[in-house]
């Protein structure tokens, strides 16, 4: 799935935006587990880069501008009205010393936006500009073809240019929710728009991505509308990349994929009922998981995850695991955590 993030959605990010960045950090965590792949091209890191420092300091000058409301003259005889002088102190003073500390992380590129936005950069497919990419945004730009517009430097043309080269040469290969040649591209620049304002792309960029790539283009004004017709279950990235784990696990191949996902599943603080019943059900019913429950780790984490929800499993899943423990046979190594694992299965509440 291929995903393509115009400039202005990352600056966003340093303005009044109603964007959250738990947006970006799905995206993030989309991109490790392959869900998606991101294309950034050398052209919008630039842009960014460019542009950052003199959007922040607007942003900042208009923060500046919001005051505490003044006090109308009528609620000034009632004794709320000192609360309200009081709350005003505080929040001149908390303004303040939040300012000088943006301004510090500003200077030192260390704003919670640089740090999500760079590790989407580093996560993200980079497409370098080539000759022929500029040689072609130039003809696209002198001919009038969108996107961009005459009177402004080539972006937005190379771009586009850079996108057809890429994904038609060398598509992201992945059997998720669509064709790996269409086009998903975030931004709510109207170059990349249709003539009707009605959030479609333009038919022109449609057109020619079908003729000349062979997908289709689809234009989204915010991350989250992306997210929300692709990946509506999604809630917080940290949720995200727990059950794309346990989805990991589910489907693991080899037994070095269930060793590494174990391993990173580890590292997760806590699970909810239907977490450890889909975990459960990993553990019955993948042999690439199942085979190897002796391994350390991968009962290590069983018996973790039995201590903590034994009695939120269903019973149907508790008795086929049941039945396969006792009936697993292994060395002597196993022993111990075979007979702490019945013990957890069999304590009060459980079978």
């Amino acid at each position: 799935m291929n995903i393509f993030i115009d400039t202005n959605i990352y600056l966003d990010f340093f303005d009044f935006s109603n964007e959250d960045l738990e947006e970006l950090r799905k995206i993030d965590v989309l991109i490790k587990s392959r869900k998606i792949q991101l294309l950034v091209t050398d052209q919008v890191i630039s842009e960014f880069r460019r542009n950052r420092d003199s959007k922040i300091a607007n942003t900042i000058i208009e923060f500046r501008k919001k005051d505490f409301p003044p006090f109308p003259q009528l609620i000034k005889g009632y004794d709320e009205y000192s609360d309200l002088i009081s709350g005003k102190k505080d929040y001149e003073k908390a303004k303040n010393q939040l300012l000088s500390r943006i301004e510090e992380d500003m200077r030192a590129r260390n704003l919670v936006a640089d740090q999500v936005i760079e590790q989407i950069f580093s996560s993200a497919e980079l497409i370098a500009t080539t000759s022929l990419a500029f040689s072609n945004a130039r003809v696209r730009r002198d001919v009038g073809n969108p996107p961009g517009k005459r009177t402004d430097p080539l972006g937005d043309e190379i771009n586009w240019e850079l996108l057809l080269a890429r994904v038609r040469d060398s598509p992201f290969v992945n059997e998720y929710l669509d064709s790996n040649y269409n086009l998903h591209l975030i931004s709510y620049d109207q170059d990349w728009e249709s003539g009707f304002r009605d959030q479609t792309a333009h038919q022109f960029l449609r057109d020619e991505w079908t003729s000349k790539v062979g997908g289709e283009m689809f234009l989204y004004k915010r991350i989250s509308s992306f997210l929300q017709e692709h990946f509506p279950q999604i809630l917080l990235a940290s949720e995200l990349e727990k059950q794309l784990l346990i989805n990991d696990l589910a489907g693991s191949g080899t037994f070095a994929q269930t060793h590494g996902t174990i391993r990173t599943l580890s590292k997760i603080d806590s699970f909810d009922v239907n977490d450890a019943n889909d975990l459960i059900d990993a553990y019955i019913n993948n042999s690439q998981v199942n085979w190897i429950i002796a391994d350390d780790d991968v009962c290590d984490f069983l018996i973790g995850l039995l201590e903590n929800h034994v009695n939120e499993i269903d019973e149907e899943k508790r008795e086929a695991l049941l039945t396969f423990i006792e009936t697993e046979t292994s060395d002597r190594h196993w022993k111990d955590r075979r007979a702490q694992l019945l013990t957890l299965l069999k304590t009060d509440g459980a079978l």
